[in-house]
């Protein structure tokens, strides 16, 4: 990287500490999508009529929202503190609209 000069060292540690950031919230929205996928796999097993354990299933699936929530919840942190948006209500504002759909 090329060197900055004195008067702007400040913004490097801005700038990589934003980039550590959204490294930590691309991270857990892969996070996200690997644990949505493997529950939509789940739900397509229950739909070809085996349901031989129907309420291990509903456990798995209930896990499965929550981690896939808490994975949102961080990369929203992650972003919100970029932003300086990342109060605790600006998280839960943004899942309330994403889990309203």
């Amino acid at each position: 990287m090329t060197e900055l000069p004195a008067s702007l060292q400040d913004l490097h540690g801005v700038t990589e500490r934003q980039r550590q950031l959204l490294v930590q919230c691309r991270d857990s929205l892969e996070e996200y999508v690997d644990v949505t996928e493997s529950s939509s796999v789940v739900a397509d097993g229950m739909e070809d009529g085996s349901s031989a354990s129907a309420s291990t299933d509903d456990d798995a699936r209930d896990i499965d929202l929550t981690m896939a929530a808490e994975h949102l919840r961080y990369a929203a942190s992650c972003l919100g503190r970029i932003t300086g948006r990342g109060e605790a209500g600006d998280v839960e504002e943004i899942l309330g609209v994403i889990f309203e759909k």
